[in-house]
């Protein structure tokens, strides 16, 4: 069924409607540490290597990184990463660029 049609349907009309407006939403992902002060059996961060990165902590990085991350239209960021809650500096350097978003945390 084509947009054209389906929005032909008077109920399906209003549902879209009242959807349309989180349209704008454009999301990315990010693993903002390696650090966790657990270590939960399943937990699919420690599998592999990329917890053996060098993290960058530093809020004005991330910040800058976001600026150009909103300028490609990003308007929608999930914060992962082993525990995020670790570095608050991020985070808050993080929502102060783009303010929508989610953050996994085992907290």
């Amino acid at each position: 069924m084509s947009l054209s049609a389906f929005l032909q349907v008077p109920e399906l009309q209003e549902r879209y409607n009242k959807l349309k407006k989180y349209f704008f939403l454009r999301e990315s992902a990010y693993d903002v540490t390696s650090t966790c002060q657990l270590r939960c059996d399943g937990c699919y961060y420690f599998e592999g290597d990329k917890h053996t990165v060098t993290d960058n902590k530093d809020p004005e990085a991330w910040r800058h990184l976001l600026q150009h991350e909103r300028e490609r239209g990003v308007t929608y960021v999930n914060l992962a990463g082993a525990e995020p809650s670790l570095v608050p500096g991020v985070l808050r350097a993080c929502y102060e660029t783009i303010p929508l978003g989610t953050i996994f945390t085992n907290g």
